[in-house]
This record gives C-alpha cells, sequence and structure tokens, in this order.
C-alpha cells in the first residue's frame, strides 16, 4: 500500500478549499435570473433588500465599459443607490441607442430603463 506524505495530504486539501472558497467569494452579476443582461446570481432571493425596476423610469450610473457589440455593451458600474443594487457587471441592450459609441476601458456616466425582461441603454457621456 502506498502512502501520501501528510504535507502533500494537507496541501491538496488546503487548495481544495481554497478554490471553492474563491469561487464563492467571487459573485458574477452577469445572468441574475428575470433580469436578463445582469452578471451572475442565480436569483432575486438572495439579494434581499434590492428593488424591481419601473419600467418607465430612467436610472443613471457611472461605470466601465467593458464590451461594446452591435446590439448589446456589458458595463461594469458602481452601485444603482436607487434600486438598491450593489457594484456589478450588466449588459445593456443598444438596438434603440441613438448616441455615440464607446471603447472597452472607457469610464461613463449612462443612464438605463428596464425594457422587457432586460436593460436598455438610454444615454451614454464619457467622464
Amino acid at each position: 500500500m502506498r502512502t501520501i506524505p501528510l504535507f502533500l495530504l494537507v496541501f491538496t486539501i488546503s487548495l481544495n478549499t481554497f478554490s471553492a472558497f474563491a469561487e464563492e467569494a467571487t459573485p458574477d452579476h452577469t445572468q441574475m435570473s428575470g433580469m436578463s443582461g445582469m452578471s451572475g446570481m442565480s436569483g432575486m432571493s438572495g439579494m434581499s433588500g434590492m428593488s424591481k425596476p419601473d419600467e418607465n423610469k430612467i436610472y443613471s450610473g457611472s461605470g466601465l465599459i467593458k464590451a461594446w457589440n452591435s446590439d448589446t455593451v456589458d458595463i461594469a458600474h458602481g452601485p444603482i443607490d436607487a434600486l438598491s443594487w450593489p457594484a456589478m457587471t450588466m449588459t445593456f441592450d443598444i438596438k434603440n441607442y441613438q448616441g455615440k459609441t464607446f471603447s472597452p476601458g472607457q469610464q461613463v456616466d449612462f443612464t438605463f430603463r428596464q425594457s422587457g425582461s432586460g436593460f436598455s441603454l438610454v444615454s451614454v457621456t464619457a467622464k
């Protein structure tokens, strides 16, 4: 029978524990259930205190452009106080957006509204 050195066993267990902890501690908010385009959480139930957007209201935020595509833009934004949302990365629909195009890495102020099952960008200005 082969024996595994104790330090190797402890190292392996520690590495697996750290990996599991790191995955849980790093939220990816891109795919919130029922809120298409918001990154990574499995649903609103775990986000107590978050408000549901009003489709008639325009909300504002500040963030960093992560990607700009033909139909969507990804923005890593700070907290949206009006909705009690934490900082996260969201994908916004830009099919009806008529403004200037921005490049990844640019800091921006932006406005958006809920539209259907997602969120639509209304305006963007460079910081």
